[in-house]
């Protein structure tokens, strides 16, 4: 996935680039702005492909959340939604490089981020992203690699996250569950919110937007078609 910004004086808006079968599908998003002439530009996007990669795309992140002062709030995260697995995180020189390491309870020394399960790296991704970013999370299906368990703590983690300010979270997925559960987060929270269904019809683009207090019912009578993308 990627996402192109194009700005000027009173808006901003993101066109999120998918790849389907060898195409480049995309639509527009308009970002939500605090008032009218007033743009934030600071974002944060986590791919499930990154998150799961070596680790090279979580150290350049932790990096900067390092810069930005956010490092230990990161932590304090990790230790509450892993059960105390995860005590912290550092960023260490190994060998000549910086390793993003991970301090488990119990265990005698850190491993390397890149060898913990995929759905932990997922959730250390979001963790740093919610933690540094100030407007903006984007996530590229974050229910990939995550047991439903683990869903639910990262949409509670993302949910509070919401509700600390003028912010705007963008999420692709696939999955029934996960649509079906970000709907009633944010029907209960009384969050604002669309649902955006991207197909291809006859070789065209089609993009179906549904307020969310409208949703529940596109969801299922999309069900199959979204799963057919997967």
């Amino acid at each position: 996935m990627k996402v192109r910004t194009k700005l000027n004086s009173n808006t901003c808006e993101y066109e999120v680039v998918r790849r389907e079968h060898g195409e480049e599908i995309s639509f527009r998003i308009k970002k939500l702005t605090r008032s009218r002439g007033e743009v934030a530009t600071s974002s944060l996007m986590i791919s499930s492909w990154e998150t799961v990669a070596l680790g090279s795309r979580l150290e350049q992140l932790y990096n900067r959340s390092i810069s930005l002062g956010t490092s230990k709030i990161i932590n304090e995260y990790l230790e509450e939604d892993t059960g105390k697995y995860i005590e912290r995180i550092e960023l260490e020189v190994r060998k000549g490089e910086p390793k993003l390491m991970a301090y488990r309870r119990g265990a005698r020394k850190p491993v390397p981020i890149s060898l913990l399960g995929d759905g932990y790296k997922v959730l250390v991704g979001v963790e740093i992203a919610v933690a540094s970013a100030q407007d903006i999370v984007i996530l590229e299906e974050p229910e990939n690699h995550t047991h439903p368990a683990l869903q639910d703590k990262i949409l509670s983690r993302l949910t509070n996250w919401l509700k600390g300010g003028s912010r705007q979270l963008i999420i692709t997925t696939h999955s029934i569950e996960l649509l079906n559960k970000l709907l009633g987060v944010t029907e209960q929270e009384n969050l604002p919110g669309a649902v955006h269904r991207v197909c291809r019809r006859n070789s065209e683009v089609i993009v179906d937007t549904v307020p969310i207090h409208e949703a529940t019912e596109l969801v299922y009578t999309v069900q199959a078609d979204l799963r057919q993308f997967a």
